[in-house]
Parts: C-alpha cells; sequence; structure tokens
C-alpha cells in the first residue's frame, strides 16, 4: 500500500484506493503521476528524497537511492505527446550534476526512437503511459526481485 504519510515536503503520497482510482482516468497530473512513482519505488525499498536547486524555493527533481543506485526521476513532459531526444539529454545532464547513476523520465506519451537509442547510451529508464500503468499496478511482492531499475531501451 502506498501510504499518505511522509512525502517530500508537502508533497504527500496517495494510497492504493486513490491510486487506483487515478488510474482510470488520463487527466493526471505532472504531481500526481510523481506522488504515485514516489509510493511505487518507496515500496520497493528505495529512499526519496528532493534535490534542492541553489536559488530556487522549489524543491527539485526526486533523488531515488538504494544501496549503490543513485537514480532522478523526472515527470517533466507528462503532458507531452511523443518525447524527443533533448529532455532525455537535459536528464542526463542533471544526472551528471547529482553523481546519479541513472534516470527515470515519465511521460503519458511516447518516445522518439531518438529518445530511446539515447536512454540506452545513458542509462536512463523511459516510462511511457502504459508502462506506468504496469509499473503502479503491480505489488512488490508478486515482481520477485524487482527492485532493480534497468533501462528499458528497446
Amino acid at each position: 500500500m502506498i501510504s499518505t504519510e511522509g512525502g517530500m515536503g508537502s508533497r504527500k503520497e496517495l494510497t492504493a484506493a486513490a491510486t487506483d482510482a487515478l488510474l482510470k482516468f488520463d487527466g493526471l497530473s505532472q504531481q500526481d503521476v510523481e506522488r504515485l512513482v514516489i509510493g511505487a519505488y518507496r515500496a520497493r525499498g528505495y529512499d526519496v528524497r528532493p534535490i534542492r536547486v541553489a536559488g530556487e524555493d522549489d524543491e527539485g527533481d526526486p533523488l531515488l537511492t538504494k544501496e549503490a543506485q543513485r537514480m532522478l526521476l523526472q515527470c517533466k513532459h507528462w503532458k507531452t505527446r511523443k518525447v524527443g531526444e533533448m529532455p532525455v539529454r537535459e536528464l542526463y545532464g542533471a544526472m551528471a550534476a547529482h553523481s546519479a547513476t541513472g534516470g527515470i523520465l515519465i511521460s503519458s506519451g511516447t518516445f522518439t526512437l531518438e529518445a530511446t537509442r539515447f536512454a540506452g547510451f545513458g542509462g536512463i529508464e523511459l516510462i511511457d503511459g502504459a508502462k506506468l500503468r504496469a509499473l503502479l499496478q503491480r505489488r512488490p511482492a508478486q515482481e520477485g526481485d524487482s527492485t532493480s531499475v534497468r533501462s528499458v531501451a528497446g
């Protein structure tokens, strides 16, 4: 179950029931998606902390850590129908700036071939709408060892 306690600063996670309800709608906000994904990764044993960006009041992108993994999460192109290579390159640069070992880029749309190729090079997992629903509907006990994040470049 995804808890409603804790979270990142003022961000709160959604319960499993709320997650199920949200998955029935395509109108999810970027913040809702981020909360759901954070909850899914916390359920898999990841520690989630926001990255503070100097000179900004807002919390930055979440950093997911577990053992030696440091994954930077971005849901910035949630409403984009087809995400190109540039946002993947930008995430790669942010990963380098924060010493992340990998990244996760989430969109409700799809990713171009160029974005997928660069993601494979950069150790970035691309999650489109269909993969997001699958991620959120799985339960860790049913997945076996699903705690490792891997690139889905095809």
